[in-house]
């Protein structure tokens, strides 16, 4: 609880009376709403939560001490109702209302409200709020003595049908509690102005509850430029320096720098001093944005808007950005070039670290977690634990990912040395040390019953439209498919279908009398030459209408196996695809022409109408010798198909849109009455189609060398093992490519790949000397504790609360004794509590120094293809980046979360800190390509993938940005970047 005394500003007489916060109450939601509670925890203040019907499992409401219901899901009845909120603050006994951003930060009336009812507002008092929209001249006025820049006019209006002619055009119209975007729009002539004008009052409305609007001239080519100021209750005010904003979508900010680039240390002053002006003017308290629009060339500045904001890069423990020091603080570069220097190398979630020679193979260690990542065994891990759980709540078996790991190490054991049974390999006589010394049997047996791959509570009934026969294992097949794509395809590949043999009963079980093994699940697989499988799926079924995207024709079953498998085949760069007579049609062969793909396949002659080749009763007549082929070529919707008959011990029929039967060339084949070797003709497309079709082909025999023998009674763990059958094939494949590559000859054969892997994961998290059971011995006690001395005097831990708030802390050094001399004044949402509890600001402006360089960048759930406009749906998959040192991320949204329509698609934000802006962008860049972020809707029965926002757009003019020494403002709804690199 915070309990401040009577202070008096010896500067101002002021007396500013006794204040006591206990308890906090929320105004909002998502990342701002989990901030503030972070701080509030560290404070030992209560906090209170408020949600609407589709924020009842939300993040901040989970992190709160209390929570209460509001009201439905738009924002005007929950998040904007005010006398819900007041009430709830009146019921939980809060002293204090934090408004967030947005929503009711800038309602005038409720600030007056919460005056009245004796709840602190913690922002500015009604009266600046109001200033800030209609006392705008009086902050130009302010703003005009510090730049030469000429005024730009703004009026206030209630009604503009006749006014907006005294401003002129182009002309910008931005509701006047405006945020984030929302309710602004532009007229560029006097013909838009009134359709802009209602849209933009009915946004401000929705959002805002307040349809007022402001009128200002519109400066095309600008720099947008913020500076965030403080103030308090005794008249101080101060400015945290400016950062730039330049880069938007549809005038809502994605990226942030802070400094702003390009600026000279003069204007940089001036901009501070004219925003601390401006929140002096109307007696602004607590944290504030005062908006700049910036001329590029000439640096000259207009004030545009202030604004109830608390930004992100701020000060050292918040943004890295600003350290906080009465003296000349100890520089922190000399420190991080040495052993942190190669810190930034090192992937903090590897779970083993391997000093690889150049010349020296790849190990198979590295392979094995290409082809299957971190996430995935995470993502098993917690649907293996949760199910466990709801099993047996009394003893649940709980594993990890070094238990998985070894339970992986163990299966791919067993593949390599084959045991009749799988006690056997735990037999006392006979068994096998590497398995037995890794795991006990009760254990592997345990995690074998409960492991898991999707929530089964989440899974439609069987009479639902929209069932997924698939749903138990959909995860898995999805992260593999993912991970498998990465790797760039080669010129030829093949399609053809697998089986995954089985014994047991299921529906979804396939008779194939062609295959080895007759009865299994099928699987449909498009692979290299080398019998790599870039992508597959499961046949569960069912039809695949469902599953054809706009502009793809229904071409049956196996036609639309081909096209899904296609999907990921680049476009018109002579890529080549081979499949046989089951999927082979001239509709097929034709529309992958039309897309940009060259195929080749036997064909089944019902398949061919008119076509004139000789039929099969023609062909093997005696009189007919052998290799005898016959061509016809037609054109089928302007696209040249060849159809070819060949006469071997059976006729045999091809079809293909790239090559025909000239040059023909020779082949031998025994001859029966001479007894002997002849060589008879051979058309060119029997020879291609021979020597490219046997990807799959040869995929399955690496499979039947070694692979998962293992039983069970659950279909989903039969297919588990052929998935990890196929991953650990598709290692060996690029395990021998990558190192034949750098022209290494010591490779490993299949058998040998497998055992090295096996016994790599038997052994990750183990000390390098191997595991001890039992209690440790003396000598390494002995040998901790000489450890311990060297290590000196152990250091003071931190709260628990922020220990745990997923947030990296920095301390600030000072010369003497090199400790933080204001341990409790490095957040702003602390000065924001401690400001509206009565306590002066705890520096002057001379003690606040500029230091280094910030990135910000904001990740939204929008559609890549429909021009970036907001998505909702369920956050599938959301991998944050990996937390390290200047690295942080604010988020108010978790994996399984829901995005709605009614609020800001925000994810998250990233905030980089760098010594230089060199090494902020570039770390930045490298965080943004760690994000993975799927969203899943039920009705369309496919995965949007978003980080292709980010990796293509964000990353990208973040490469702009380091090219430039000042940013411009890029409207991204106006750039092609994301629509060609998919095209």
């Amino acid at each position: 609880m915070l309990k401040i005394t009577i202070r008096h500003n010896h500067a101002q007489s002021l007396k500013v009376r006794k204040r006591y916060i206990d308890k906090v109450l929320i105004a909002n939601r998502g990342e701002i709403a989990c901030r503030v509670m972070r701080t509030a925890k560290k404070l030992g203040v209560r906090t209170v939560a408020v949600y609407s019907d589709v924020d009842e499992h939300a993040m901040h409401v989970e992190m709160a001490d209390e929570a209460y219901h509001i009201g439905p899901a738009p924002s005007t009845q929950s998040y904007l109702n005010a006398e819900k909120i007041l009430d709830v603050a009146k019921r939980s006994g809060s002293q204090a209302i934090h408004p967030g951003y947005g929503f009711l930060s800038e309602n005038v009336e409720f600030c007056e409200r919460c005056q009245n009812e004796g709840i602190i507002f913690i922002g500015p008092p009604a009266t600046a709020i109001r200033d800030m929209a209609l006392q705008k001249l009086l902050c130009q006025k302010l703003v005009f003595q510090l730049s030469k820049a000429t005024m730009v006019k703004t009026k206030v209006y209630r009604s503009f049908r006749q006014k907006h002619k005294k401003i002129g055009f182009p002309l910008m119209i931005k509701a006047v509690r405006g945020g984030g975007g929302k309710g602004m729009r532009i007229a560029m002539t006097e013909s838009e102005f009134l359709p802009q004008l209602e849209s933009a009052k009915r946004e401000s409305l929705k959002a805002f509850g307040d349809d007022n609007m402001l009128l200002e001239q519109y400066i095309t080519d600008p720099r947008h430029v913020e500076v965030q100021v403080f103030g308090d209750m005794h008249g101080n005010a101060v400015y945290l320096y400016e950062r730039d904003c330049s880069v938007q979508r549809r005038h809502q900010k994605i990226i942030e720098e802070a400094p702003a680039p390009g600026l000279s240390e003069a204007t940089r002053k001036a901009l501070g001093e004219a925003a601390v002006r401006a929140a002096r003017a109307v007696g602004y308290v607590g944290a504030g944005t005062v908006e700049f629009i910036l001329h590029r060339q000439t640096h000259d500045f207009h004030f545009m808007e202030m604004n109830t904001r608390l930004q992100t890069p701020e000060v050292e423990d918040e943004g890295h950005y600003y350290q906080i020091a009465r003296d000349v603080l100890r520089d922190l570069e000399n420190s991080d070039e040495g052993e942190n220097a190669q810190s930034d190398e090192v992937d903090a979630d590897s779970p083993l670290v391997i000093d690889n020679d150049e010349n020296m193979p790849n190990p198979p260690i590295l392979e094995a977690e290409e082809a299957a990542p971190q996430n995935l065994k995470k993502q098993i891990v917690e649907q293996s634990n949760l199910y466990a759980a709801q099993k047996q709540i009394s003893n649940p078996e709980i594993i990890n990912e070094n238990i998985l790991n070894k339970f992986l190490g163990i299966l791919i054991y067993t593949s390599v040395i084959k045991f009749p049974n799988t006690r056997a390999y735990w037999s006392e006589k006979f068994g096998y040390d590497h398995i037995k010394n890794t795991m006990p049997l009760k254990k592997f047996e345990k995690i074998r019953s409960t492991l898991h791959f999707a929530d089964d509570t989440l899974c439609l009934p069987k009479d639902h439209p929209d069932y997924d026969r698939l749903f138990k294992i959909r995860p898995l097949e999805e992260t593999l498919n993912c991970q498998f794509g990465k790797v760039p395809l080669d010129q030829r590949l093949s399609i053809d279908e697998q089986m995954c043999a089985t014994k047991m009963s299921h529906y979804i079980k396939q008779y194939m009398p062609n295959k080895p093994h007759k009865w299994g699940f099928k699987l449909y697989l498009i692979c290299s030459l080398q019998g790599y499988a870039h992508r597959f799926e499961v046949y569960s079924g069912g039809g695949s209408k469902n599953n054809i995207l706009s502009g793809e024709p229904d071409l049956g079953e196996s036609g639309n196996t081909v096209v899904r498998l296609a999907r990921m085949v680049p476009r018109n760069v002579n890529h080549i695809i081979y499949f046989d007579n089951f999927y082979t049609s001239v509709p097929l062969v034709t529309y992958l022409a039309k897309e940009g793909i060259f195929s080749l396949g036997t064909v089944r002659v019902n398949r061919l109408r008119n076509c004139k080749l000789p039929e099969k009763n023609t062909i093997m007549k005696k009189n007919v010798p052998r290799g005898f082929y016959e061509e016809n070529v037609a054109t089928v919707d302007d696209i040249d198909v060849s159809a070819v008959v060949w006469k071997d011990n059976k006729p045999v029929n091809l079809l293909s849109t790239y090559v025909g039967a000239e040059p023909a060339t020779t082949v031998t084949r025994f001859d029966k009455s001479k007894k002997e070797r002849v060589a008879i003709p051979c058309p060119k497309v029997i020879k291609e189609y021979n020597a490219h079709m046997g990807g799959v082909d040869l995929l399955d025999s690496f499979i039947g060398r070694y692979h998962i023998t293992m039983k069970s009674r659950k279909w989903t763990m039969r297919l588990f093992y052929h998935f990890l059958d196929l991953a650990v094939i598709n290692s060996w494949v690029m395990f021998k490519k990558v190192n034949n590559i750098k022209g290494n000859d010591q490779l490993l054969n299949l058998g040998t790949f497998r055992l090295e892997l096996a016994e790599t994961l038997c052994k990750l998290g183990l000390p390098a000397n191997g595991a001890k059971r039992g209690r440790p011995s003396g000598s390494t006690i002995q040998r901790e504790l000489v450890m311990k001395k060297f290590r000196g005097p152990a250091q003071a831990i931190p709260l628990k609360d922020v220990r745990l708030d997923q947030t990296c802390h920095w301390a600030v050094w000072l010369d003497k004794q090199q400790r933080c001399k204001f341990p409790k004044y490095t957040d702003l949402v602390e000065w924001q509590l401690r400001v509206a509890s009565g306590e002066p600001l705890p520096l002057t402006q001379d003690q606040i120094i500029r230091r280094g360089h910030a990135v910000e960048c904001r990740i939204y759930a929008e559609e890549p293809g429909a021009g970036f406009l907001p998505r909702a749906g369920t956050l599938h998959r959301l991998k944050q980046p990996t937390l390290e040192n200047n690295v942080r991320v604010e988020t108010g949204v978790r994996e399984g979360d829901e995005v709605s329509v009614h609020y800001d698609p925000m994810i998250a934000k990233l905030v980089v800190w760098g010594r230089n802006r060199e090494e902020a962008l570039a770390k930045t860049r490298a965080k943004l390509l760690q994000y993975q972020i799927y969203m899943w809707r039920r009705l369309e029965r496919k995965t949007h993938i978003l980080e292709l926002t980010i990796h293509y757009t964000l990353w990208k003019i973040l490469t702009w940005c380091s090219l430039e020494s000042e940013t411009r403002v890029y409207d991204l709804t106006q750039t092609n970047i994301l629509t060609n690199r998919l095209k």
